[in-house]
């Protein structure tokens, strides 16, 4: 288990609430976020999870926020049939881009993982 805090840039109150019991139940502590600049403020050991919906996302913002170990263990989720979202998050130095559907069924594993440290 990690101490580590999970950092969810999220706008979806439904997905927060589950997040945020997986974080507890994992024993991290939870963080929510609404907006990129927030991503600069990040413990560098944290655990980031990005909503490819949440509004106003400039995930290439995202990606320049973040330091190279975060940006690699970062999850990136969002719907299936948001195809150019998902290349430009992979174009952006995301490695991990998943459809929401299996972001939702792992989040329990995703999130009691720990995050590689290079």
């Amino acid at each position: 288990m990690s101490d580590s805090p999970v950092v969810l840039l999220c706008t979806d109150l439904m997905m927060t609430s589950s997040v945020s019991g997986a974080a507890s139940a994992a024993g991290r502590k939870f963080q929510t976020i609404g907006d990129v600049s927030a991503l600069s403020t990040c413990d560098a050991e944290a655990l980031i999870l990005i909503d490819l919906s949440t509004a106003g996302l400039d995930i290439a913002r995202a990606a320049e926020t973040l330091s190279e170990r975060q940006r690699q263990a970062a999850i990136v989720y969002g719907p299936h049939v948001h195809v150019a979202r998902f290349e430009a998050a992979r174009a952006a130095g995301f490695p991990t881009v998943i459809a929401r559907g299996q972001f939702a069924n792992t989040l329990q594993a995703l999130v009691g993982s720990v995050p590689h440290s290079e």
